[in-house]
């Protein structure tokens, strides 16, 4: 185990047994939210089950999510570049070394890109929902980690999307680019 992975073993379970957001060694630790040891915690607080079965399971289901929004990322520029983008990240050896320990790099990846992703939605869509959607997933990719090693997380994907100059106003005066802002 990690020195990673103990911190937040040991925050997950003081969470949940109501002690608060603090290490093994009682100190309060201010650089994460506690959601991401809270969600690998809980199954064995609440139902037995081993945490390093569940972070490992979580671990495969956020590589495969993250291989997955990369192809459907990438398919805008057509199937080869989807094929290829998704062969050389499944192929980055740093990928496979996140995925193996109980840390939140691959969930802050694969919840950062679907924010990327509704949010891309949110644009293209007249629908306020989809804005509504795309602000439950950036609180969502926020609350995993607010600082991503994928850049400075979901604050930058959103700026990135929205920065660019937008369509005409919708109907109601509502502007495209204000949805995921209003949802938040």
């Amino acid at each position: 185990m990690t020195t990673d992975a103990a911190k937040y073993v040991g925050i997950g379970r003081n969470v949940l047994a109501g002690r608060g957001a603090v290490t093994v060694f009682d100190r309060f630790f201010p650089f994460h939210s506690p959601t991401w040891p809270v969600i690998v915690m809980a199954p064995e607080v609440f139902l037995g089950i081993e945490w390093t079965l569940w972070s490992h399971i979580l671990q495969v289901a956020c590589a495969v999510a993250v291989l997955v929004m990369t192809g459907i990322l990438a398919s805008r520029a057509g199937p080869r570049a989807a094929l290829l983008a998704v062969a050389i990240f499944a192929a980055f050896p740093y990928g496979f070394e996140l995925a193996r320990d109980v840390g939140l790099d691959e969930a802050a990846a694969a919840t950062t890109l679907a924010f990327v992703l509704v949010a891309l939605q949110a644009r293209r869509r007249t629908a306020t929902r989809w804005g509504v959607i795309a602000g439950v997933a950036f609180g969502f990719a926020f609350l995993i980690i607010a600082v991503s090693k994928l850049g400075e997380g979901p604050q930058d994907a959103f700026d990135a999307l929205f920065a660019s100059p937008m369509p005409p106003a919708r109907p109601r005066g509502v502007q495209e680019n204000d949805l995921p802002r209003f949802a938040i």
